[in-house]
């Protein structure tokens, strides 16, 4: 399996031939880096965790360059839809359901020799904590960056959560990675334990140290690599500061590995 981290949320699963695009998103101006649609083909598969703008907003330009298949629960497959993505490849998803794709092909497929298996789990989105919304409200930051303001509010009517966040399990052989699409996790979800690999966004939150402990010590990941700690669509994200909690993690968890990831790097987990 090979993993790439392109920024924000989006990540890439490679497994053969098969490729997984996870939340594909295209940074606002003023971010700490630039992409394109194009940064992130191809797309033969994508695979949405849920419908805020900065993991599905960006789906509608990238389908203009040749997306396969899109994976989502149903309010982010309605929106895509009113924004022109077309319905004969949307795929609506829901926790419970499971994913076959060929490894050898990188098709859609439940009768290969290879398969790839992706299960779809229900997440839970972090809470926006009073905290945080006060440090983001009341910041110099939203002077420079009016434009993207106007912008972020414009979306995000439409691009709307609705209690759907999942998480995907995707498993080949006796290898499995779990995915995240927020830092959270349903108490009354079932979730597989020991991944090789979990991948989890580490911003949404000021207590996002000890929310990170608690996931990990639940879900007892052999490596954990985080995403979304980036400045990507500012005045809202911001640079998220991991010392602390690789301080922590070398204390209380030293036999996982914490990775953080350099954009566009590889990582492979055999």
């Amino acid at each position: 399996m090979l993993i790439t981290w392109y920024g924000t949320a989006s990540v890439r699963v490679t497994i053969q031939s098969l490729t997984l695009l996870i939340d594909p998103f295209v940074p606002l101006p003023g971010a700490d880096y630039a992409l394109s649609p194009q940064d992130f083909m191809p797309a033969p598969h994508v695979l949405i965790t849920h419908g805020h703008l900065d993991h599905a907003s960006s789906l509608p330009d990238l389908v203009k360059y040749g997306v396969g298949k899109l994976y989502a629960t149903k309010t982010p497959c309605a929106t895509l839809s009113r924004y022109g993505v077309a319905d004969e490849i949307l795929t609506c998803i829901s926790p419970g359901d499971e994913l076959l794709f060929d490894a050898s092909t990188g098709r859609s497929s439940d009768k290969a020799t290879e398969i790839v298996s992706v299960s779809v789990k229900c997440g839970q989105h972090v809470r926006f904590d009073t905290k945080l919304v006060l440090s983001t409200l009341l910041c110099f930051r939203l002077l420079r960056y009016t434009t993207n303001l106007r912008y972020i509010f414009k979306l995000n009517k439409h691009y709307v959560e609705n209690t759907e966040t999942l998480v995907y399990e995707i498993s080949f052989g006796s290898r499995r990675i779990t995915i995240l699409g927020s830092p959270g996790l349903a108490a009354t979800e079932r979730y597989a334990q020991g991944s090789e690999l979990l991948i989890m966004p580490y911003q949404g939150s000021s207590h996002l140290q000890r929310i990170a402990l608690e996931i990990i010590g639940r879900l007892e990941p052999k490596a954990v690599m985080l995403n979304h700690f980036d400045d990507s669509f500012p005045p809202i994200s911001r640079n998220i500061d991991t010392a602390g909690l690789e301080k922590v993690m070398a204390e209380v968890y030293p036999q996982t590995e914490l990775i953080i990831p350099e954009r566009g790097k590889q990582y492979a987990f055999d």
